[in-house]
């Protein structure tokens, strides 16, 4: 599979937030497949704001059940931050439960993984958040 350029890889800083430590590793290991080394992660959406008021992003990859809230709540708040606003942020989810995800459009998601998810699948979402072509589409 051909990847992204290996400038956009370089420049992204990835906060990936869930309360389960395996699928935070899987979604690690897949992001260093496509060259995306510069990645945090978080157990919590309380660890995710600490994590943000500290540091700059350039995408937030969020469960939507987290521990200690919903992933919803977490990107009403990135939303309402003026650092942190127009961050792109992709919820991911093994239930694709319809409230839910309208729920999480409603407070401006960027995107949406559903569970399991491969390097296609992260390649893809990623393309079109970042409006950036696929390796094999034409420019």
């Amino acid at each position: 599979m051909e990847r992204f350029n290996k400038d956009f890889c370089k420049k992204l800083r990835v906060l990936v937030i869930d309360d389960v430590r395996a699928p935070r590793r899987a979604l690690r290991r897949l992001l260093a497949f496509l060259a995306i080394m510069n990645v945090e992660e978080a157990e919590s959406g309380a660890e995710a704001m600490k994590k943000l008021e500290k540091g700059e992003f350039s995408v937030i990859i969020c469960d939507l059940n987290l521990g200690d809230m919903q992933g919803t709540e977490l990107l009403q708040h990135v939303r309402q931050g003026s650092r942190t606003a127009e961050l792109p942020f992709i919820m991911m989810t093994s239930d694709a439960d319809r409230e839910d995800l309208m729920a999480a459009k409603r407070a401006g998601v960027s995107g949406y993984m559903l569970k399991p998810f491969n390097v296609d699948k992260i390649q893809t979402c990623l393309s079109s958040v970042f409006d950036v072509p696929l390796p094999d589409e034409k420019m």
